[in-house]
Parts: C-alpha cells; sequence; structure tokens
C-alpha cells in the first residue's frame, strides 16, 4: 500500500494493470463514470485508478485481454519489480 494526501492509500501500479484487464475479460468495456470521492469522504485514489486501468483497456477482445493480463503478471513478478510490489520487513 502506498500512501496518499488525505489519509488514502493505493496499491502498486502493476496491481490497477492486472485488476482493468480482469474487468475487461470478466465484464467487457467500462460503463461506469469515473469516481471522484471515496466513502471517507477524500479523493478516491484507489477508485481512479482501478477506473483509469479498466478504461485504458477499453476494445480489447477477451482473448486479447487474456494474454495482455498473463504478460502483465510476468512483468509485475519479473525479479527487478520486486520491491516495486512487495514490501521487504
Amino acid at each position: 500500500m502506498l500512501p496518499k494526501p488525505g489519509g488514502a492509500v493505493i496499491k502498486p501500479d502493476d496491481w490497477y494493470c492486472l485488476f482493468g484487464l480482469q474487468k475487461q475479460v470478466e465484464e467487457g468495456n467500462c460503463r461506469d463514470e469515473k469516481p471522484m470521492w471515496a466513502a471517507h469522504g477524500g479523493l478516491d485514489f484507489d477508485g481512479r485508478e482501478r477506473w483509469d486501468k479498466w478504461s485504458a483497456a477499453k476494445g480489447l477482445d477477451t482473448e486479447k485481454a487474456k494474454l495482455k493480463w498473463v504478460q502483465a503478471y510476468g512483468k509485475a513478478m519479473a525479479e527487478e519489480r520486486t520491491a516495486l510490489n512487495f514490501r521487504k520487513y
């Protein structure tokens, strides 16, 4: 989780890429409005990132979205990206 202003947190970028492609496979193109406010009253950074990545996958058919998901997963799990996606304690 990465901190944002107002106490909000977001996940690593690779997580949002995988989320957007998964939603494209399961539901097709994004038809929702871009969220603005979170339940806690601040900006919805998490919801906006999810919406952005899902909208970026607009127009991909199911097979291409699945292929891009596998490629994004491989990239996220690459050794050089470990520090970006997983905290070391």
